[in-house]
């Protein structure tokens, strides 16, 4: 099992405003989503931190009886933890008004971290 991030788009602006809402999926070793309930290491708790100009504004991962915060402690985050819900979560990136390279890096407890690298201009 490993973890697919998928951005949904390449750049964005370094403009202290502008998301970036990154997909979070557990892949099998052919790259398909798994949703399967009865496999507990689809719902691991992951970990997201990101490097750079940019800070965690929020994650979800769709789960409406779930009782975990969306933001962290505080409204812009380095670093906060999810779990997955049916094989998939969402993080919620903004970037500052600094242009540059952007690291996302989301690990399972029983997985693999994943590394994204993002450009703001």
């Amino acid at each position: 099992m490993a973890l697919k991030l998928v951005p949904d788009m390449e750049t964005w602006h370094a403009d202290g405003k502008d998301l970036m809402h990154v997909r979070i999926y557990a892949v099998d070793k052919k790259g398909r989503r798994v949703l399967n309930v009865k496999d507990a290491k689809a719902f691991d708790k992951l970990t997201f931190q990101v490097k750079g100009d940019a800070n965690i504004v929020a994650v979800d991962n769709g789960n409406i009886a779930s009782d975990e915060l969306h933001i962290g402690k505080t409204q812009l985050e380095k670093s906060i933890q999810r779990n997955l819900f049916q094989g998939s979560a969402l993080v919620i990136l903004r970037a500052s008004d600094k242009p540059g390279k952007i690291e996302l890096s989301v690990a399972g407890e029983k997985m693999k971290a994943k590394k994204l690298v993002l450009n703001t201009k």
